[in-house]
């Protein structure tokens, strides 16, 4: 019975695994980890219902990069975000260039869907974009080129504490992470995350002192 048991939790972590190791095989530009249900994809033809689904992920993909004055967002605190009351909606201003990523749950059929996971950038999250709204007003000048949004469909957010019990997201302390749990039965859950983009100069400053303390260790 004991090596039934141990079998059994062997399996179980070698899924668990198996499925961080699939959802993190190829890391978009400027995401440093991801863990739980997420799934890293190119930009898909489609993010609306019922074309791009999954039972076993949220699928998060790099939209684009571009230089911005000010970027709209509902997020933008280190916190947990469940209800429309946490939301602080405002025009964030921005100097240089940021990206903005996309997280995507459409699960298959109507069975209710759970997953949870986080995501971890390279760069500080500027904001959150988490309302429906919002989310249609971005989807031109923020979304990927030549991905089908939802435009015309309101309910794309997930369902906070005036509406469910169920879905959040958190913004970490270090202002890199990402955090959420999210619910779906035949609708979607989408969220924009904008982030800042390190500038050119300090990019090489950094690779060159990793190229410095690279070829220190080999000389010892």
């Amino acid at each position: 019975m004991r090596i039934v048991v141990m079998l059994i939790l062997g399996c179980a972590l070698w899924i668990s695994v198996m499925r961080s190791v699939r959802a993190a095989a190829t890391l978009p530009v400027g995401i440093a980890a991801v863990s739980g249900d997420v799934e890293c994809v190119a930009p898909p033809a489609s993010v609306r219902r019922q074309v791009f689904e999954s039972d076993e992920f949220v699928r998060v993909f790099l939209e684009r990069e571009f230089t911005a004055a000010t970027v709209p967002i509902n997020a933008s605190e280190p916190g947990i975000y469940n209800a429309y009351a946490d939301f602080d909606d405002q025009l964030v201003p921005v100097s240089g260039k940021v990206r903005s990523y996309f997280l995507h749950f459409d699960p298959v059929g109507t069975d209710l869907s759970q997953l949870k996971g986080t995501i971890t950038f390279n760069q500080p999250i500027v904001g959150v974009i988490g309302r429906s709204l919002t989310l249609e007003e971005t989807d031109a000048s923020f979304g990927a080129p030549g991905t089908l949004y939802p435009t015309d469909r309101f309910n794309r957010e997930p369902e906070y504490w005036d509406r469910g019990t169920y879905d959040f997201f958190e913004i970490g302390s270090d202002w890199r992470t990402l955090s959420f749990r999210w619910e779906v039965t035949t609708d979607i859950d989408q969220l924009r995350v904008v982030t800042a983009v390190p500038e050119p100069g300090v990019a090489a400053m950094a690779g060159c002192a990793g190229l410095l303390f690279f070829r220190g260790r080999n000389r010892r």
